[in-house]
Formats: structure tokens, sequence, C-alpha cells
């Protein structure tokens, strides 16, 4: 049981800055100080992400959907390209005899 515990309270102290980012995130700009980090926000104010998001042209801010849409353009070919060798290389390790592939185990 201690265990649990133990790593229930590493978990929630790994997770706080997750928690801070997005109460933060809901507050709104006259909201946010250092004082008042860990308080609840006041109410639902999703536009710190919108704007995050959407960015703000005439402010010249670019926002994050298009660095997301190249991010997901490379991360997605390289992802299935790993799989699939990872999968032809596991199969070969586990199938074929090669010279020198029982000298580990017995």
């Amino acid at each position: 049981m201690a265990i649990y515990g133990s790593l229930s309270l590493a978990a929630a102290f790994y997770l706080l800055p997750v928690y801070v980012l997005f109460v933060t995130g809901m507050k709104s700009f006259q909201e946010v100080s250092i004082a008042r980090m860990w308080d609840l926000p006041s109410g639902l104010d999703f536009s710190s992400y919108l704007k995050a998001w959407f960015g703000k042209p005439s402010e010249g801010m670019r926002g994050l959907s298009e660095n997301f849409l190249n991010s997901v353009c490379l991360a997605l070919p390289a992802t299935i390209l790993s799989s699939v060798l990872g999968s032809l290389n596991g199969y070969v390790l586990a199938k074929w005899r090669f010279r020198g592939r029982r000298s580990c185990s017995r």
C-alpha cells in the first residue's frame, strides 16, 4: 500500500505543471499573477487558447495551427516508418536462425 501511495504522490507532483498550465490558461489576463497562480479561475475563458491557436494577425502573432499541421506531417510518416521497420526487425530476430543467436540464453 505504501508503494501505491508514493507512486500517487509522485504522479501528482509530476502533473502539477499541467494543472498550473490548464488553470492559468483558463484565467483572464487580469487574473494571471504569481501570487494567485494556484487559485481556480473565476470563470471559463477560452480566449487565451483561441489566441494561441489562431493568433492575432493585427498584432503580428501567428497561431500554432500552421505549425501543428507541419508537426503532424513530419511525425506521422516517421511513426509509421519506425513501426514498420521495428516490426520487420522483430520478426527477423525472433524467427530467423543466425549464428550466435542462442549464445546468451543458454
